[in-house]
């Protein structure tokens, strides 16, 4: 995904992402074996001469203040109004109503059963599962509540 972003964005003279993550890309080593997946996205963008700056989001939001942040944002009362390139996001554009609700012990939140099925499920592929949700969701987060400052440390 990583060296697909680099080769769509090989023009641009500002070769800098800002990355917005949570405590779930830390210690997590289903990307890479035994590397958190913070530093395999780090190393990703490095390797292609890009730069990284570093925005941590700490524990993940619960998923009804989420769903209030990015519902607000969506009707117009939120201070960013998301909106989609349908033509290079077809993935997610089929995902999120897919994203379904379910009640647990911690109250609602995202069905995330999807992620445990076998890679090649064929009634959900990979793409059409919550990761690339709870993806848009945390740079979404982030871009609203963590906006890029010029204090923010760098990553090279």
């Amino acid at each position: 995904m990583i060296a697909d972003f680099c080769d769509y964005y090989r023009h641009h003279t500002n070769k800098t992402v800002i990355y917005y993550y949570d405590s779930t890309a830390l210690s997590v080593n289903y990307i890479e074996k035994g590397r958190d997946a913070r530093y395999v996205v780090h190393d990703e963008f490095n390797k292609r001469g890009w730069v990284v700056i570093d925005k941590y989001l700490s524990t993940p939001m619960s998923h009804d203040k989420k769903h209030l942040l990015i519902n607000d944002s969506f009707n117009g009362n939120g201070d960013l109004f998301p909106m989609f390139n349908a033509d290079n996001n077809v993935d997610l554009l089929q995902a999120i109503p897919l994203a379904g609700t379910k009640v647990g012990s911690k109250g609602w939140g995202k069905d995330k059963s999807g992620e445990k099925l076998p890679e090649n499920d064929e009634n959900l592929p990979l793409e059409l599962r919550t990761d690339g949700t709870d993806a848009w969701d945390t740079n979404f987060i982030g871009c609203s509540l963590l906006p890029y400052d010029s204090g923010t440390y760098i990553y090279s």
